[in-house]
């Protein structure tokens, strides 16, 4: 069972971020950008430190800088967090400085271009036809069948889904979901990503990010500067668009 005092502390100030007693301090307002914040990894629920340095992640991004900077020590690491020194290189091989003010263009231009062709749009579920519920079917060894009606999992028994729509035509699209992505030199990277990012700068009122390390020109770790903190970030999986993808050039 958690510790009582464990959960108070998460709750004060990374689920609930909007009461008067969430941090004040900019670097635990850096870690919270990036702490995950849903339960599917409790271990990355919170920060934790290793070595001489702070660290936080979503399981995406991660940001680590040196444990002196957090002025404001709120939070008691999980005892299985990861170890993220492990995959954050040591050394630098670029040197690529981009703006914030650039970052910021590249999200305008999605949001706009994301207005001009999707809309969502509820409507009944095709699968359940709107009652929230479907029927299993079971066949036992002797070959009879067993039905039974349950929550239809598309709608989670809601009887009616959000679906992606064209915003012209509004015709229903044939897919569920489409990313916003930000294409920097050949790597494509979740908008989130970036958002973090420029977050963190204007937290450290800087006006520009650095990247200093790529694993390689097509992908893999990346690992950009903000003032005194670092942050990996990660290209999408297969590190390319989908049709359905928006993207932007940064």
């Amino acid at each position: 069972m958690e510790d009582p005092q464990i959960i108070r502390i998460k709750q004060n100030y990374f689920f609930n971020m909007t009461e008067p007693s969430k941090p004040t301090d900019k670097y635990a307002k850096i870690l919270h950008l990036f702490v995950l914040k849903n339960d599917e990894r409790p271990q990355l629920q919170m920060p934790w430190y290793q070595k001489e340095f702070v660290l936080a992640s979503d399981a995406y991004d991660m940001v680590v800088f040196d444990k002196t900077l957090l002025t404001q020590v709120y939070f008691p690491p999980h005892e299985k967090h990861p170890d993220g020194l492990a995959i954050i290189p040591e050394e630098n091989n670029v040197n690529e400085v981009i703006t914030t003010e650039n970052i910021i263009t590249a999200d305008r231009d999605l949001f706009y271009k994301e207005q001009v062709k999707y809309a969502l749009s509820t409507q009944t579920c095709k699968d359940c036809s709107g009652n929230g519920q479907v029927e299993y079917v079971f066949t036992d060894y002797c070959s009879t069948d067993h039905k039974i009606k349950h929550d239809c999992p598309t709608c989670n028994a809601s009887g009616s889904c959000d679906v992606v729509i064209n915003a012209i035509t509004k015709e229903v699209l044939d897919f569920k979901t489409y990313q916003l992505l930000i294409k920097y030199k050949n790597v494509y990277f979740r908008l989130s990503s970036f958002k973090k990012i420029v977050e963190t700068a204007n937290l450290l009122t800087q006006k520009e990010v650095t990247l200093i390390y790529r694993q390689h020109e097509n992908g893999g770790k990346h690992v950009f500067k903000v003032g005194e903190v670092k942050i990996l970030v990660m290209p999408t999986m297969e590190n390319k668009a989908k049709p359905e993808d928006i993207v932007v050039e940064l």
